[in-house]
């Protein structure tokens, strides 16, 4: 297991960000590290967190990470993905950090989700399309998230007949 000094400066200063800010993007190349940085800054802020990635990401590589560090030992996880039975179980664990696919948000955003005050996209291209219906379900849910949090390799320029998943705000 890594220790968490082995995170580089990069990596350490985007940490910062995510701890001091309520919305952020991310934008970190691929290997870079997005979810080693994201499961830290969840760590040092103490919170709940859902976050939304393909199924490999949430079944795979978000375990994998947190198996990877020390400082994360303690974080539980679920990932929330498969039938419907399957992700009610996974959601009625109260994992530290539940992972679910894109396909599931309309569901999962149905749910009770008290105590999840943070939401993390992990490859947010997926959330692009406004037109989309899990775009439309987390635009309506957005306020139940004080956190939010998206994570790309790579900026995906918005089209005008596009919205921004996340409007600037003032520091």
């Amino acid at each position: 297991m890594r220790p968490r000094s082995a995170l580089h400066d990069y990596q350490k200063r985007a940490v910062e960000q995510i701890v001091n800010t309520n919305e952020l993007m991310l934008w970190v190349p691929l290997g870079g590290g997005k979810t080693a940085i994201a499961l830290t800054a969840i760590a040092e802020i103490g919170c709940n967190a859902i976050v939304v990635g393909t199924k490999r990401i949430v079944e795979m590589t978000w375990p994998d990470e947190i198996k990877s560090w020390r400082h994360l030992d303690g974080i539980t996880y679920a990932a929330a993905t498969g039938t419907k039975k399957e992700r009610e179980r996974a959601l009625s664990t109260k994992p530290w950090v539940l992972g679910i696919n894109y396909e599931s948000l309309n569901w999962l955003l149905t749910q009770d989700l008290t105590g999840y005050d943070m939401i993390v996209f992990d490859e947010v291209s997926k959330m692009k399309a406004h037109n989309t219906q899990r775009f439309k379900a987390f635009m309506k849910a957005r306020s139940r998230f004080r956190r939010r949090r998206s994570a790309s390799p790579s900026p995906t320029p918005c089209s005008r007949r596009q919205a921004p998943l996340h409007r600037p705000t003032s520091h």
